[in-house]
């Protein structure tokens, strides 16, 4: 053994310390994750139930007389509820320690997990906010997805005639196509000034909108002195620099004179008078893929997305007749109505989301588990 020791000795692996480790458990990373429905009324009562559950009863959930749902929703037992009181406290609930119940059980009181008053009501569930915001923006992208899908059908199943925006100039139909001044007449910084003539960029232009709101503006002295750029109501815009493709209509009640124009944005002003084309078809068209796809192509033949005005020009449109430009605009029209209904359901939502949260970050007074 003494010989096998010296010739074959391997130096000891571990080490023996009379240290002890500390060992730390995230205790959410024990929770398991399954998703259960969340019912939440205005008196106060609180259950999680189990999918299995809530698929094998076709009756209403159990409530006590003169009660009602406030919230019910699919979540994770990972998740956390927000809920706000009528005497302006919030509660806040891992989901996990809401006791499971079966779906036609009355579920448990929420002074049973955490103290509250006897007086309070469940008057709001920041879950409930954020499924619905989350709701409306799907909402809003579908609509989107169907305005583009009516273009190119409309351009699948009717005649129509192709022509390229250099004939459409030589023809007369467009009037004209201008971007903003470029080199030392562009605009600078140190020339902005709070009230003045809107100066639009590309990222004033987004989902076919033109947000006049946030531009800058300059003094309206300067602006007139500039050599081109001159937008005015009716136009159609382009973003062809950096950001390509984005799609804007200079509204007819416009209380500017004009607006000015940098180099990242094109207009497209269509002769009122021409017999073939329509401003709001050009407006949606400039929106489907039809158009959107070789614009960009074009763009990327440069180190940065552009592509400039003479190469616009190049560019084709397809044309259908007058009747049904007009069939398919107010088709449009209608799904930019319901579009900018649903935007203003979303925004108040996010103003009461908003306004919760600044009650629980300020002076309202916090309810712990």
């Amino acid at each position: 053994l003494r010989e096998i020791k010296k010739n074959y000795a391997v130096p000891r692996k571990t080490e023996i310390r009379d240290e002890i480790v500390d060992i730390k458990v995230d205790a959410k990373e024990m929770i398991p994750d399954e998703k259960v429905i969340v019912v939440v009324t205005n008196d106060g009562y609180v259950k999680r139930v189990s999918q299995k559950s809530f698929k094998t009863s076709d009756e209403e959930t159990t409530l006590k007389p003169g009660d009602f749902v406030t919230g019910r929703f699919l979540a994770s037992t990972k998740d956390s509820l927000l809920l706000f009181t009528n005497l302006g406290n919030y509660l806040y609930v891992p989901i996990h320690i809401i006791p499971e119940t079966k779906w036609k059980d009355l579920g448990k009181h929420i002074s049973n997990t955490i103290m509250i008053k006897e007086q309070e009501k469940i008057i709001t569930i920041l879950s409930n906010i954020d499924n619905i915001l989350v709701t409306l923006g799907l909402y809003i992208e579908n609509i989107t997805m169907e305005k583009r899908k009516l273009i190119d059908k409309i351009l699948v199943n009717s005649k129509y005639i192709e022509k390229t925006f250099n004939q459409l100039i030589d023809e007369k139909v467009i009037k004209d196509i201008m971007d903003g001044n470029h080199g030392e007449l562009h605009p600078k910084v140190s020339d902005y000034v709070d009230d003045g003539i809107p100066f639009v960029m590309a990222n004033n232009i987004h989902d076919g909108v033109l947000d006049i709101s946030n531009c800058n503006f300059l003094r309206k002295e300067q602006a007139d002195k500039l050599r081109k750029g001159f937008s005015r109501a009716g136009d159609i815009l382009l973003t062809h620099k950096g950001t390509i493709g984005n799609v804007g209509y200079v509204p007819e009640k416009i209380k500017y004179d004009y607006i000015m124009l940098t180099p990242q944005v094109t207009y497209y002003r269509v002769n009122k008078y021409n017999k073939i084309l329509t401003n709001e078809f050009l407006y949606y068209y400039f929106q489907s893929s039809d158009f959107q796809k070789p614009l960009k192509l074009l763009s990327m033949q440069s180190t940065r997305a552009y592509i400039g005005i003479t190469e616009q020009k190049k560019l084709k449109i397809k044309i259908p007749r007058l009747e049904v430009q007009k069939q398919v605009c107010k088709a449009l029209i209608e799904m930019d109505r319901k579009i900018n209904l649903i935007k203003c359901k979303k925004q108040n939502y996010n103003q009461l989301k908003k306004g919760l949260m600044q009650q629980l970050l300020t002076g309202k007074v916090r309810v712990k588990i």
